[in-house]
């Protein structure tokens, strides 16, 4: 389904406890246009990063919109 919805942002940030500990986190809510639902993600904070990651590009695949990776530092780096 493509639709005109914003992105979906995955936030990026190292842990407080432990620098070394990288997390990630975003939400988006259920979109409805016409007889096309999008339903709502939601990625917890302290969810490991590659899950995190998996998780939105499959929900941006599933609902036809893009996905920005917030990641000022450069902590992610996907597995292939």
């Amino acid at each position: 389904m493509s639709i005109s919805a914003p992105p979906f942002e995955l936030h990026v940030y190292r842990s407080p406890k432990d620098e070394k500990t990288i997390y990630g986190e975003g939400t988006y809510p259920a979109i409805i246009q016409g007889n096309r639902t999008t339903w709502p993600c939601v990625i917890g904070f302290g969810t490991p990063v590659q899950a995190a990651y998996d998780t939105a590009i499959e929900f941006t695949r599933q609902c036809g919109i893009e996905l920005r990776v917030k990641d000022p530092d450069g902590l992610l780096t996907p597995q292939q």
